[in-house]
Formats: structure tokens, C-alpha cells, sequence
């Protein structure tokens, strides 16, 4: 009688117990702070933006670089990071798409941002972001992604 009380409660808390703890992350997810891997800062939700390239790299994922105004020596050199970053990527350079601009929008000079094939904006850097971690999560984000 006590075993089979013991095997009740035992297969109570294997199926019960993670569906409670789901609950309460999705209704209390706030409450909670869970570490990142993406080195860049998140676009919650993502913003839907026009983007700067020709229509022909609309199906792409972009990397926008914003200078502000005339590109300087460190302007240029952030730029060819940026491009050599995208050959650095292999068989998935010709998803990616390249642009800098002056101005843009009304978002905020010296930033990089990425943008999907569905052209919302997702996540942005700081112009002095290590051009590595920039690469890191964009190989992420391609691998998992569903779409371009």
C-alpha cells in the first residue's frame, strides 16, 4: 500500500512539477534574470525599418553601419572589419549584406545594426564593438534561423 502511494507521488512530480515551473516562468519571466549569450543589445520587440540597400539585398540579412557624418581613419577601419567579417563567414557571406551611411532613420550614428531578410532591426553595437563578438552572434543567428 505504501509503494504504491510512494509511485503516485513520484509520477505526480515528474509530470506536475515541470508544468508548474513552465507557469510560473511565462507568467513571472521578469522576475528572473537569465544570462544572454548574444554579445550585442537585443531590439525587443524587433523594429520594422526601410532599409538602406537596393531592393535586390532585401531577401538579406544586413549589417548597417551608421557613421554620422564624414567617415575618418577609425570610421574606415571599422568598415573594413565589417566587410572582411562578412567574408570571414564562408558559405553564408552571400546571406549577408553590407551598408554604411551617413544618416539613417532616426537612429543613432556610430552604431551598427543588423537587420533581418524581413527587414525588422534586431539588434545594434557600439561602433567600438570587437568585431568578433559581432561575428559570433550573427554565425548564431544564421545557423538558427528559419528565414533568408
Amino acid at each position: 500500500m505504501y509503494k504504491k502511494r510512494y509511485i503516485l507521488a513520484l509520477l505526480l512530480l515528474i509530470f506536475i512539477f515541470p508544468l508548474a515551473g513552465s507557469v510560473v516562468l511565462y507568467y513571472y519571466h521578469d522576475s528572473f534574470s537569465f544570462n544572454t549569450v548574444n554579445h550585442g543589445t537585443l531590439v525587443v520587440p524587433p523594429h520594422p525599418v526601410h532599409s538602406p540597400l537596393p531592393a535586390m539585398y532585401s531577401r538579406q540579412w544586413q549589417i548597417v553601419f551608421i557613421t554620422g557624418g564624414p567617415c575618418d581613419t577609425d570610421c574606415k577601419l571599422i568598415a573594413h572589419s565589417l566587410q572582411q567579417m562578412i567574408k570571414v563567414l564562408g558559405k553564408d557571406a552571400d546571406r549577408v549584406a553590407f551598408a554604411q551611411v551617413n544618416h539613417w532613420s532616426s537612429l543613432q550614428a556610430k552604431q551598427i545594426y543588423l537587420i533581418d531578410p524581413q527587414t525588422n532591426l534586431f539588434m545594434y553595437y557600439p561602433s567600438n564593438t570587437n568585431p568578433i563578438h559581432i561575428l559570433k552572434d550573427l554565425k548564431r543567428v544564421l545557423e538558427v534561423s528559419q528565414i533568408g
